[in-house]
């Protein structure tokens, strides 16, 4: 810290060192956010303080765990030219995430919604196994047993007098 604060000369350097050690320390960051995060230099052009800015506020953003109010109070305290860049930057942040968000949640849903279809399909495809099984069975008793009665042959198979008599229909 004493050899970070004796960068008084190089405000930028000393501003994005301390951003670095510091952007996890909630507490820290709350009493010098404005200080670490305004960007001053007479050798350096506006635009690329306002780069170096963004560029820091992003890290600070990702690295710190503060509520969008805390950020919206912390953004208030800037300097005029930052706060506008740090609510276009945190507006932009805030439409990404909702926009990974949502594409997350459709990715999700099709994995799911493509997991149930491979369920009920194998589910469709037993039943329809076990009945076309089961209507064999039945054609082959029929062919050797034609004497039963539908009821006799449904009692015997436990199965429906329609499916009976849908099979014997194919003899």
């Amino acid at each position: 810290d004493e050899f970070l604060e004796g960068l008084r000369h190089s405000l930028l350097l000393r501003n994005v060192l301390l951003v670095l050690k510091y952007a996890r320390d909630a507490d820290y960051m709350r009493v010098h956010f404005r200080e670490v995060l305004t960007f001053v230099s007479d050798e350096v052009s506006t635009e690329l303080l306002l780069i170096l800015f963004r560029a820091t506020f992003l890290y600070v953003q990702q690295m710190s765990n503060f509520s969008k109010e805390e950020v919206m109070d912390l953004i208030q305290t800037l300097p005029s030219p930052y706060e506008q860049e740090a609510k276009s930057t945190y507006q932009q942040i805030l439409e990404e995430g909702f926009e990974k968000g949502l594409e997350k949640g459709r990715a999700e849903g099709r994995a799911e919604g493509r997991a149930e279809g491979r369920a009920e399909g194998r589910a469709e495809g037993r039943a329809e196994g076990i009945e076309i099984g089961v209507e064999k069975v039945l054609l082959a008793f029929l062919r050797k047993n034609p004497g039963w009665s539908d009821e006799e042959v449904a009692a015997a198979f436990d199965v429906s007098m329609e499916l009976v008599r849908r099979v014997r229909g194919l003899l």
